[in-house]
């Protein structure tokens, strides 16, 4: 059975299915330069002078959450992650809690997800893995794998337990954690830096909430949306970040230091956002970690109208993986 090109239905499906496998710039599902993504900022960078009255009460948050990064990033992936799943848990946190302007900052921490997590976690540092398996299974990672500075104090967590996305603790205190995410460490290697970059675009490619971990001088977490290839730039990453004074989608390169580390640098002759690591002085920052929340996306609504349509012709389509 051939595909009739003068048929105007099957005009429609040819044309969905004769897309480019691939773009530049390349994104999650939903994601583009103007929107679809989500930029946590942190409560303390409000003048306190001037509190956004929309939902702000003395209960909302504590009154510094100066180390919730790790609580940001996860909010930012889970809020996309449950725009695409639908069907939301009863009582689940959901959407934006304001869209309130203060001092210029847009949606300052906007989340209804990301305040939920404050209110349940003290305001220290921690991990994305964490604050993922708390809002799925209600429940918190062994702490020899997952060490963090913060500690639950709420009961609240758990609104996806449905799923059965559980992490795994073995008896060597080793964690099975792929039924949630994935996570992987990169380490200063010149070598494997071509590896490197095809692990960070394989976790958009794969269709995973992304974060990445900064390590160096300090640490910190943000939110990866995005990718594209350059000539001139070589691997581009789009981002997001609690600490920036910005709601925007913004553009790093991956660049190698000259001690083989994974840095990010700012492009065009922009002032840098993260500067480079430096053993020998103990200042910049790193890419340490990149975590990838894995639990899978039902195919969206209007594929599966057309599914018993495509069945009648010798189309298929690509799974998600």
């Amino acid at each position: 059975m051939s595909l009739r090109l003068n048929h105007p239905f099957s005009v429609f499906v040819f044309s969905l299915f004769a897309l480019p496998a691939a773009a530049t710039p390349v994104f999650i599902e939903g994601v583009s330069e103007s929107g679809g993504w989500y930029d946590v900022n942190k409560k303390r960078k409000w003048n306190y002078t001037s509190k956004p009255t929309e939902y702000y009460t003395s209960q909302d948050l504590p009154f510094d959450d100066s180390n919730m990064c790790w609580a940001a990033a996860a909010a930012n992936t889970l809020q996309w992650w449950q725009d695409r799943y639908g069907n939301i848990p009863e009582g689940t946190p959901n959407g934006y809690a304001a869209t309130a302007s203060v001092n210029g900052l847009q949606y300052v921490c906007q989340l209804q997800i990301y305040q939920n997590i404050c209110k349940n976690w003290t305001n220290g540092g921690s991990h994305v893995e964490q604050a993922w398996n708390w809002w799925f299974n209600g429940d918190t990672l062994h702490e020899t794998l997952f060490p963090g500075s913060t500690q639950l104090t709420g009961s609240q967590g758990g609104y996806w337990q449905s799923l059965n996305r559980t992490c795994t603790l073995y008896g060597n205190a080793s964690y099975d954690t792929s039924a949630l995410c994935n996570t992987y460490a990169f380490w200063n290697d010149p070598a494997q830096t071509e590896q490197f970059k095809s692990i960070i675009k394989s976790y958009i490619d794969n269709n995973y909430g992304t974060a990445l971990s900064l390590s160096g001088e300090g640490g910190h977490a943000i939110t990866l949306w995005g990718y594209e290839e350059t000539e001139e730039h070589g691997l581009v990453l789009y981002l997001t970040d609690s600490d920036d004074y910005s709601y925007e989608l913004f553009k790093q390169a991956v660049i190698v230091n000259d001690e083989g580390y994974l840095c990010l640098g700012s492009l065009d002759g922009a002032p840098e956002k993260y500067a480079q690591w430096d053993s020998a002085t103990g200042t910049g920052l790193y890419i340490a970690e990149i975590q990838g929340l894995t639990v899978p996306i039902p195919e969206p609504a209007a594929f599966g109208l057309l599914a018993g349509l495509l069945a009648l012709t010798p189309l298929t389509r690509r799974r998600r993986n």
